[in-house]
């Protein structure tokens, strides 16, 4: 996938209720339904994780990965005080915490 395609994709996914607040989450919790049971899984993304964005500026919706190819990517949807938004994708980053580092930098320049 191109950086635009994971544009695409986290934008459309910030209009879905629901799934755009469990991906911002440090945990999210399921239960199956043939079992009853309940599980919590953690979620990479979370900020907790390193990402070092400012309370006024919150991740609305985020998408991570990593391929050999990509290595580590990361795509988020942030909204400032004023209401405006922006979509940054960070692709081929060598460690989870530079990529982080390049998202929130990207974000603090284009979403003042």
């Amino acid at each position: 996938a191109s950086a635009r395609d994971i544009a695409k994709l986290v934008e459309y996914a910030s209009h879905r209720l629901g799934l755009s607040q469990t991906t911002v989450q440090a945990t999210d919790s399921y239960t199956k339904r043939n079992t009853g049971e309940v599980r919590t899984i953690r979620n990479p993304i979370y900020m907790a994780s390193g990402l070092p964005i400012a309370a006024d500026k919150p991740l609305l919706i985020g998408k991570t990965g990593y391929t050999d190819e990509a290595l580590y990517t990361l795509g988020v949807k942030s909204r400032n005080t004023n209401g405006d938004s922006r979509v940054v994708v960070v692709l081929g980053s060598t460690s989870r915490t530079s990529r982080n580092g390049d998202v929130a930098r990207l974000l603090g320049w284009s979403l003042p």
